[in-house]
């Protein structure tokens, strides 16, 4: 399992602290997990957006982000995908 610091290290402060709002406010639905190193699932901010997370083989760091938001498309890891 991935923890907070892995997080913290690949995003900025304003999205980390959106997206921990958003999972408290129940913004993320139909969470999957994708072979114990990859998920999926979808947040609704403005929109609903599709967002996956890879993770290293050990989990203790985040290796890729995809969100179908603005600033996801740019790969840049955004509020969603925290």
């Amino acid at each position: 399992m991935l923890d907070i610091e892995a997080i913290e290290e690949t995003t900025n402060r304003t999205y980390l602290s959106r997206g921990k709002s958003y999972f408290k406010q129940g913004r993320v639905s139909g969470l999957e997990e994708e072979g114990g190193e990859a998920y999926s699932a979808v947040v609704k901010g403005t929109r609903k957006y599709r967002v996956s997370v890879e993770l290293s083989q050990d989990g203790s760091e985040v290796d890729d982000w995809h969100c179908s938001c603005p600033i996801g498309e740019e790969d840049d890891a955004c509020k969603h995908a925290v």
